[in-house]
């Protein structure tokens, strides 16, 4: 990726991807539209072409009525010479509705630059131009949603508040933004300001393909309108839209043939059903919009099958943080020095009481049950002061350390002294979760006290809970949350889980159990704690396994055929988000 591709997160838009947007968007031969981040025109071209068919005239729309806005004078050049459109060459942020712009358009639609927060610095001079977005977009604007706009929000979500302003009453917006606000807790403050301004129309997103390979991000179609009538938002009804085949499947005629813009229309009423309907090459999950809540994920609603949504709310089923302490395993700050093998403490002769036993990788585990004998790694523990160090050979791997540079780095910097690691950051657990999850579902469980790594969570349980906590924990019923609960937005396929999300999965109360509903967890992991961990797709069809699962189920109340959707699901969301990772190149074996 080019450096000024990375700074300004430009990708092109694909045909397919620009066709459907417009096509729910532009609704008449004579709307406005407005790109706030054009490129080279992709959307505007589109439009274009889309208005003449809805004209059926064959003329080019009047530069009056499509407008974009670009901040790489040469990108706009380019768009400026091929459009029948106004291009103005600006940083959207800087432009008022009635200045440079007009006051509103029927239609914003666009593909906002997928610029990671740390980057944002290289597209402006000012320092913090994050802060001076924030401060821009949300000028002229109140309400709660606004103050809980995290500085961690993409510039997706910027785009969305400040292009509000420009936006017709029941015009359209279509953008083609990261899917990471549907489930983060920073993405609550957007969430809010789009259930206060918008009926949202649409969610839609591809099981089987990623959009835009290059810039490494899964991405979703979001399709608002623009409405001030409270009760006709609660009284919306939101299409959450999954396709399970290629976009191009579904559009595939040239650009320039009318029947191409006739199966977008197919596609789009397809899109938008009477009802749900979670089967076929077209999946919709239909909710009304005053049933969405700000602080609760979205993406089950494109991806969990219906048991999910019927156990949410029955009793007997609790959260983890309810049943054990979840905290993540240590951030050495310089892994080369802390994490030691074998050949490296011979060498140094580094004496036993300053080594752990470290759990170092998911990669190095192949069981449910870790004992010391699969673990070559130590890490390096030292708690005395350099002067009670004098003489041990620990105290010269400490001074080589220091020759190397490694006091410098920032993590170690903060620590006094810098190599003693954060013991608060270990506490005894027999169990762990794995924060990055490939395509085994399993969580370890620890024969002996290990040192953990930032990879891992510790989970800290009553001892009288621990081995039927380990059992629920490696069953598929798990999986499944853990796809629903867990972000792959960044596009390398890994499901990642942050701390607060693996404290909010769903497991039968075992603390509530009888003693011998415990005994019958133990029981069903005994046969499976020893046996290779498979990828999922294999494990369910394992006997143990699906003995572990069956008690499971019954345990949280499922009908046989609610079990069967329950792995059925499990399965498709993690061989659907391997294979989306596949188009890119695949991430190292989990």
């Amino acid at each position: 990726m080019s450096d000024k591709r990375r700074r300004w997160g430009q990708f092109e838009t694909p045909p397919e991807v620009v066709d459907l947007v417009l096509g729910f968007c532009l609704r008449q031969p004579g709307d406005t539209l407005l790109d706030p981040s054009c490129g080279q025109g992709v959307f505007l071209s589109g439009a274009d072409r889309y208005r003449r068919w809805l004209a059926n005239d064959g003329r080019d729309a009047p530069a009056s009525k499509l407008w974009g806005v670009e901040i790489d004078p040469v990108v706009a050049s380019i768009a400026q010479e091929s459009l029948p459109a106004r291009i103005l060459v600006s940083d959207f942020f800087c432009l008022q509705p009635g200045e440079e712009l007009p006051g509103s358009f029927d239609c914003v639609v666009g593909n906002p630059p997928y610029t990671r927060a740390e980057w944002l610095g290289g597209i402006a001079d000012d320092a913090d131009y994050k802060a001076t977005i924030m401060r821009r977009a949300t000028f002229g604007l109140d309400g709660a949603s606004l103050a809980q706009m995290s500085k961690r929000s993409g510039l997706h979500a910027f785009f969305l508040v400040h292009g509000f302003k420009f936006l017709s009453p029941r015009g359209r917006f279509g953008f083609v933004v990261s899917n990471s606000w549907l489930d983060v807790d920073y993405g609550i403050g957007l969430k809010r300001f789009l259930l206060e301004h918008f009926k949202i129309i649409a969610v839609v997103e591809s099981a089987v393909e990623r959009w835009f390979d290059q810039a490494k991000v899964n991405t979703c179609l979001l399709i608002l309108e623009r409405c001030d009538d409270p009760d006709g938002r609660a009284r919306n009804q939101v299409r959450f839209a999954r396709l399970w085949r290629p976009l191009s499947a579904f559009i595939a005629r040239p650009l320039d043939s009318a029947g191409r813009a006739v199966e977008v229309e197919n596609l789009i009423v397809r899109l938008l059903p009477g009802r749900s309907r979670v089967a076929g090459d077209v999946r919709v999950r239909v909710a009304p919009q005053g049933d969405l809540k700000p602080d609760r994920k979205w993406g089950p609603y494109l991806r969990a099958p219906e048991v999910h949504f019927r156990t949410r709310s029955r009793e007997g089923a609790v959260q983890l943080a309810e049943v054990a302490r979840v905290r993540r395993g240590c951030t050495t700050g310089a892994n080369r020095f802390f994490y030691l093998s074998p050949e490296r403490i011979a060498e140094w002769g580094i004496e036993p009481q300053f080594l752990r036993i470290l759990l170092k990788s998911p990669k190095t585990i192949a069981n449910i049950r870790v004992t010391r004998a699969h673990l070559r790694h130590r890490a390096l523990v030292v708690e005395q002061e350099r002067a009670e160090l004098a003489g041990t050979n620990v105290l010269r791997y400490i001074e080589w350390g220091e020759s190397q540079g490694f006091h410098r780095r920032s993590t170690c910097a903060h620590r006094t002294p810098w190599y003693r690691l954060n013991k608060q950051d270990q506490f005894p657990v027999r169990l762990v979760w794995i924060k990055g999850i490939w395509k085994r579902h399993f969580a370890p469980f620890l024969d002996g006290e290990f040192w953990l790594d930032q990879q891992f969570y510790g989970l800290s349980a009553d001892p009288d809970l621990e081995e039927a906590l380990a059992a629920v924990l490696n069953s598929t019923w798990v999986a499944l949350q853990a796809e629903l609960m867990g972000r792959s937005n960044l596009g390398e396929g890994v499901l990642w889980l942050a701390g607060y999300e693996v404290k909010r999965i769903r497991l039968p109360d075992l603390c509530r159990l009888p003693t011998s509903d415990r005994r019958s967890l133990i029981e069903a992991l005994a046969p499976i704690v020893d046996a290779k961990v498979c990828s999922i797709t294999e494990q369910v069809e394992q006997p143990g396994q699906q003995a572990l699962d069956s008690v499971v189920f019954d345990l949280l109340g499922l009908a046989p055929s609610e079990q069967a959707a329950v792995v059925a699901a499990a399965v498709e969301l993690t061989e659907a988000r391997v294979m989306r990772a596949r188009a890119c190149g695949r991430p190292s074996q989990r």
